[in-house]
């Protein structure tokens, strides 16, 4: 299946008063999912909540998506874009998202202390 940017006219109201989007990857299983929002918090809940078919949980003991990489960027579309990229770079190329993946989590290692 070809990857394609989501969109929604829903979202423009919100968005007019938003300054920060995000694209972010999940690991669900042993599978990626690249998805692109304006509140990370809120839609990675949705995520683990049954709100996005792609990653609910359908059988019993199926684990939650954890979320493992994000970019801010300062539109939507820069973030879709970023989106369609990682969807992209996933289907080709898996070991290269393994990769981005590995580098983020070590930076998060190192400014946890801080935090």
């Amino acid at each position: 299946r070809a990857a394609a940017p989501e969109a929604n006219p829903a979202w423009d109201a919100g968005d007019r008063n938003c300054d920060a989007f995000y694209a972010y990857l999940l690991l669900q299983g042993n599978r990626f999912y690249a998805g692109h929002t304006r509140d990370l918090r809120e839609r990675f809940w949705e995520h683990g909540h049954g709100g996005c078919l792609a990653t609910s949980a359908t059988e019993e003991g199926d684990e939650p998506p954890a979320l493992v990489w994000f970019q801010e960027c300062g539109t939507r579309t820069a973030a879709a874009d970023l989106e369609l990229e990682l969807k992209r770079l996933a289907m080709r190329n898996r070991r290269a998202v393994l990769r981005l993946v590995l580098r983020f989590q070590d930076g998060i290692r190192h400014v946890s202390p801080l935090l």
